[in-house]
């Protein structure tokens, strides 16, 4: 470079004219410091938007809202409205003592939870 002439380099052999340099930016290195500095403030209103933007356009492209369906009972539910129907023609007060539904029950896995019969 020339002394006193920021930006030239020395001319080529056989050429008079020096090749100008483009200076270095120096606004790049501060925008950049700037934008890792205020990041967290920038990133969410911007995120903020977008996600706003996406929503609205969602349900623009969706149309009408869809009908809930109709709610199906669960299992659980299910089950209890069966046995309150099946026990709805009983006598609650006659039931089977412990030792007659152990009839009826299989037996043990190697006969060995249950004692034996005298």
């Amino acid at each position: 470079m020339y002394p006193g002439r920021p930006g030239l380099t020395t001319p080529l052999p056989g050429n008079s004219e020096p090749i100008p340099v483009p200076e270095t930016p120096t606004m790049w290195p501060v925008l950049w410091m700037s934008m890792r500095t205020y990041a967290p403030y920038v990133t969410f209103p911007v995120a903020f938007v977008v996600g706003a933007v996406g929503y609205h356009l969602e349900w623009f492209i969706r149309g009408d809202a869809v009908p809930n369906p109709r709610e199906e009972k669960s299992i659980v539910e299910l089950r209890e409205e069966r046995k309150l129907e099946e026990g709805a023609g009983r006598d609650g007060t006659q039931v089977l003592s412990l030792k007659e539904k152990l009839e009826f029950t299989p037996r043990a896995a190697l006969d060995r939870n249950r004692p034996e019969k005298s």
